[in-house]
């Protein structure tokens, strides 16, 4: 699948954060490219049916037992698709609470959160004779009152994007390309970026930003068997740090392992996917969770002029301190990667005895935990983009 995307143009870069570099490689690519290479590969396999021009509407469900069961699912065109295992992996619009409402089923359970931001987005490809910055990450720079973003992808074209609060006064004026443009010139981890580029997109927005998770099990066990849901079907999160399609391919590959088990207990098949995906999957949704609701309150106090500054615990100096070491310090920078790359979890990543004395030995000898000066300020920003 690597070497066929390679082909397509996607590009191959280490997994490194600052001076920690993995063995492993990360992908960059445009989502439509991967997903059309991925589709193709897919369609190649042997004893895959692609039912392009039809679409699920709802579920077969039998009630003979104590907890419902899927036996298939119901089509546009009026035939049905009997199923073992029902797989739900269409993302963050799933249908899934309608399906269960129409069956007489209780609703999944949510848990959401409105992230309170949007993202305005342009593609570029790169000039001739120039060539693309180095892809980093974090991709992001945060200033008090937005977040810049600046990331190669596949066949020399880029992304740039601006993430704004939606009480921003001056939000619609980013959507204009002299004021989307003259900000990113002005913004030191975007100007090498567009200086290089030759715009090929308008500028899109993405909107309705929100962090979801949704369960089928509840305290009681499962709402039914026979059907799970994988990737942002089961639990999304904003893409400031690109982990959805990362996130939901862990989800596919162990439901790979384990499919084979649903067909004799269907019931308990559900129980225990839950189970699986709210220990590996579900911590990383909190911490996304935790993250956007700072951003939160930097964005609005930012639209004010004033600068945010994060309740000072233990737990905010040493990740502080992870990520401003890991810039130079390889062995902490290797496991700000394994975190950043979700390799390991936080408690996993800084649990090496060595890697928590330096960062202990930074805090103690009273190492800066000073963010970079807003480049530009919000006087300057609002300037460049009412003009």
């Amino acid at each position: 699948m690597v070497e066929a995307l390679i082909a397509r143009g996607v590009r191959e870069i280490p997994a490194a954060v600052g001076a920690g570099k993995l063995d492993e490689h990360m992908l960059l690519s445009r989502r439509l490219v991967a997903e059309a290479e991925l589709r193709r590969i897919v369609v190649r396999e042997a004893g895959v049916t692609f039912l392009d021009d039809d679409a699920v509407v709802g579920l077969t469900v039998s009630t003979t037992g104590p907890v419902p069961v899927t036996t298939g699912v119901r089509l546009r065109s009026g035939s049905r698709v009997d199923a073992d295992l029902v797989v739900d992996a269409s993302g963050r619009r799933s249908a899934l609470p309608e399906w269960f409402a129409e069956a007489g089923l209780r609703a999944p359970l949510e848990d959401r959160q409105d992230c309170g931001f949007f993202y305005l987005t342009r593609f570029y490809g790169v000039k001739p004779g120039c060539e693309m910055p180095e892809s980093k990450i974090p991709a992001s720079f945060a200033l008090d009152y937005g977040t810049v973003f600046a990331l190669g992808a596949d066949n020399d074209t880029f992304s740039l994007t601006i993430t704004l609060s939606v009480d921003d006064p001056c939000r619609k004026a980013l959507r204009k390309p002299d004021c989307f443009e003259a900000f990113l010139h002005a913004v030191a981890h975007s100007a090498p970026w567009i200086s290089v580029g030759v715009p090929i997109s308008d500028i899109s927005m993405m909107s309705r930003i929100e962090n979801r998770r949704r369960r089928t099990t509840t305290s009681d066990g499962p709402i039914i068997g026979g059907i799970v849901a994988i990737g942002d079907a089961a639990l999304h999160t904003n893409p400031t740090l690109g982990r959805g399609i990362s996130m939901g391919l862990m989800h596919a590959q162990h439901l790979a392992q384990v499919a084979h088990l649903a067909p004799d207990d269907p019931v308990g098949f559900v129980e225990a996917f839950s189970a699986w995906t709210d220990g590996h999957l579900g911590p990383w949704y909190d911490t996304q969770v935790a993250a956007d609701a700072a951003t939160q309150d930097r964005l609005a106090m930012g639209i004010l002029g004033e600068r945010y500054e994060p309740v000072d615990t233990q737990a905010s100096r040493f990740a502080a301190a992870a990520f401003g070491l890991a810039a130079h310090d390889e062995v902490v920078g290797v496991a700000v990667a394994k975190m950043a790359h979700l390799f390991a979890s936080p408690a996993e990543a800084f649990s090496d005895a060595e890697v928590a004395s330096r960062i202990e030995r930074f805090i103690t000898g009273g190492g800066s935990f000073d963010r970079p000066p807003d480049v530009p300020d919000r006087r300057t920003f609002e300037s460049l983009v009412t003009q």
